[in-house]
């Protein structure tokens, strides 16, 4: 992951750089121009921080139309994964196919039901007021608090078409969640809590060493819970839960090993580990329409890039150099 985020970094960069010496060299300081242009120093910094502004959208639209393009190719891996054959050693593939147990059963803490996979979190919605230094004025923001979150897969494969592959490596759940009311799911989050141990409170996400460690666990044995242990009924709260259970039909995205027979994590991967639910045609169906909505929204991105071209070259010049 920190190898493809160096790439897009370095994807930005050259995009400032590209769009900065176009922006600069539109408007060369020719001796003949009247009024007189600015020196080159002003002009550069000008032209490079209307670089900035307009390679973000422009960024956005080619990191969408890759996206877009990850899924249509995940589509097709996803059509010859159903007929057999397993990606070379330490590459990124898809699997499919139903998913057993190899390991005891777990119980979701949430809806009590027996499953092999299940992850669930419990969230709500604050807003605050951001004064300005004048205090005249302030800004709302909006935040979202975890109050509760936990993971949790017992030993499992996947019986894909080239023989059975182990699921060795925490996963992104990418299907809808079920959700509850609190009055459903107090009592069951309570018994729950007699015997877990917590690790922490908020999301996963932002405790990076905990992450760490939970990546490097290799034995398809993965749990881990943050929170308080209790639920505050006075606030709004959405409760959401994913499980995967014995028998289900699952493709999951990541990189496979041989040494292990199993997916195992890539991290040097932009994506996370993923695991959707479904049949063959609904999950194919599925990816057709992520990879529709992602190219729509990289044409949306080029439309505000070149509308940023549009204000830079009609009001930008105008205004800077007269």
């Amino acid at each position: 992951m920190k190898i493809a985020c160096v790439a897009w970094l370095v994807i930005y960069v050259l995009l400032v750089l590209g769009f900065a010496a176009w922006f600069f060299l539109q408007f060369p300081a020719l001796p003949t121009a009247s009024p007189a242009l600015p020196e080159d120093s002003f002009r550069i910094k000008v032209s490079l921080i209307a670089g900035c502004l307009v390679a973000l959208p422009a960024l956005f639209a080619l990191s969408m139309l890759y996206t877009g393009w990850q899924r249509l190719q995940e589509r097709a891996q996803l059509a010859r994964a159903s007929e057999g054959g397993l990606p070379a050693d330490g590459k990124q593939g898809v699997f499919y196919g139903p998913i057993y147990r190899n390991g005891p059963p777990l119980i979701a803490p949430l809806s009590r039901r027996s499953c092999l996979l299940y992850r669930y979190e419990v969230s709500h919605i604050e807003t605050r007021s951001n004064f300005g230094k004048n205090r005249t004025s302030d800004v709302t923001i909006t935040d979202t608090i975890v109050d509760a979150e936990g993971f949790a897969l017992t030993p499992s494969a996947i019986q894909t078409s080239g023989g059975p592959i182990k699921l060795l490596t925490l996963v992104k759940p990418e299907f809808r969640p079920d959700r509850f009311s609190f009055a459903q799911v107090d009592e069951n989050y309570k018994v729950y809590m007699t015997n877990t141990r917590l690790m922490g409170c908020g999301s996963v996400d932002a405790n990076r060493s905990l992450l760490q460690s939970l990546l490097k666990d290799t034995d398809g044995a993965i749990r881990y819970d943050l929170g308080t242990g209790m639920l505050d009924s006075t606030k709004s709260l959405l409760i959401k839960e994913h499980i995967i259970q014995h028998g289900d039909e699952v493709v999951v995205f990541g990189k496979y090993s041989a040494a292990t027979g199993g997916i195992v994590y890539d991290p040097d991967s932009i994506w996370d580990t993923r695991l959707r639910k479904g049949s063959l045609g609904s999950l194919k169906k599925g990816l057709a329409l992520n990879a529709f909505g992602y190219l729509l929204g990289a044409a949306a991105w080029c439309a505000v890039t070149m509308a940023g071209t549009w204000v830079f070259f009609r009001f930008g010049p105008s205004s800077v150099w007269g």
